[in-house]
């Protein structure tokens, strides 16, 4: 793959992933993902369930992205989100909000049919891993999925965020692998294409500001040649 075209001038780095709100909102309206995304959910994921019970996002952020669009084939839907911010845009929805961390949420047990975590574990410790999953496996259904969302490490955004944000690593081929070794379980990875365009400098700064996830953009310089970055990620689902 051609390198990407940029001029990258780092000024200091921050070693706290932070996570920003703004720069997220534009890169996802942005981005052609959530439309190549649902078809697979869909197919690979919702289609495959025997039942329609209980579905649970981890780590949903904006509803609008995949919440909405999944609730309508489930009858009840629980969602952890800790930021306070997207909190509020699930009022009178429906749904079950549990304001913390996958980490500190309890979970029942053989509760959920489908399992969604969308580009959620940048932000969970390695050493972490295995009983986060053991504990997401542990609170699903017999045949009920457990689906995972991630940038691919061969993607123009993975190595962009690699660029800007050292503690920033965690590729939907590391999580693979990662499940391959610690469950008996083969899990499916189907992967995705995307494409994210630039139009405006603002754009550019705010998904800069996201991309490095820093707590400002005092804290380096880039300057995106390309309007247009492929944003190919992979679904990975495991069937319990």
């Amino acid at each position: 793959m051609a390198p990407i075209n940029i001029n990258l001038e780092v000024i200091k780095m921050v070693k706290k992933i932070h996570f920003d709100r703004n720069g997220f909102e534009v890169f996802r309206r942005v981005s052609d993902e959530y439309n190549k995304l649902l078809p697979l959910i869909k197919k690979y994921c919702i289609d495959k369930l025997l039942n329609k019970d209980n579905f649970l996002d981890v780590g949903a952020g904006n509803p609008t992205a995949l919440t909405d669009p999944i609730a309508p084939y489930f009858k009840t839907i629980d969602v952890i989100e800790p930021d306070l911010f997207y909190r509020p845009l699930y009022k009178d929805k429906g749904y079950h909000i549990m304001g913390s961390t996958i980490q500190n949420s309890f979970l029942l047990e053989n509760h959920y049919d489908l399992v969604l975590v969308s580009h959620v574990f940048y932000y969970i410790p390695y050493y972490e891993w295995k009983e986060v999953i053991s504990k997401l496996i542990t609170s699903l259904k017999n045949n009920g999925r457990l689906c995972f969302v991630l940038h691919s490490e061969n993607s123009d955004i993975y190595r962009l965020m690699n660029e800007l944000c050292r503690e920033y690593k965690t590729s939907a081929e590391e999580l693979e692998r990662f499940i391959l070794e610690s469950l008996t379980s083969k899990p499916k990875s189907l992967h995705y294409s995307g494409k994210i365009r630039i139009e405006t400098d603002e754009e550019r700064r705010l998904i800069v500001q996201f991309l490095s996830h820093t707590a400002g953009t005092n804290y380096l310089k880039l300057k995106i040649f390309s309007d247009s970055l492929d944003n190919s990620g992979k679904l990975i689902v495991v069937k319990k």
